[in-house]
């Protein structure tokens, strides 16, 4: 089974694929604003609108979009695999803590019946 705790790393994964995606918003819209202003520069010094200026920058903005949208596919496939590896990495130990509280029974330390732990030092308290 792949999922130890489907609520916990459906939302540790969720967190993943968020911070992928605004790293890929940022990056896009910092390419955004660089073409804009370079299209700014070409209509301020009056560039005819089929200038090879114009055609330079759509040609340049086309192949910086198909490399962000690449970076988007590979930092989400990337996130979400070590999102999710880490997610189990993190739920396991809680999972084995668990059923051992279950088999032995709360309060009771691995080995022994008698005493209760105080919860803090893992010691029986006195």
């Amino acid at each position: 089974m792949l999922s130890v705790n489907r609520k916990f790393q459906l939302v540790f994964l969720g967190f993943t694929f968020l911070m992928a995606s605004l790293a890929v918003l940022g990056f896009y819209a910092g390419e955004a604003y660089f073409f804009w202003k370079f299209n700014l520069f070409g209509h301020y010094y009056q560039l005819p609108k089929n200038h090879y200026f114009f055609t330079f920058l759509r040609s340049q903005q086309q192949v910086m979009d198909r490399i962000l949208r690449t970076l988007g596919v590979t930092l989400s496939a990337g996130f979400g695999t070590m999102g999710f590896l880490f997610s189990r990495k993190f739920i396991a130990p809680q999972l084995i803590s668990t059923n051992r509280n279950d088999r032995e029974g709360p309060g009771t330390e691995s080995g022994s019946d008698d005493g209760v732990s105080n919860g803090f030092t893992g010691r029986k308290a006195a």
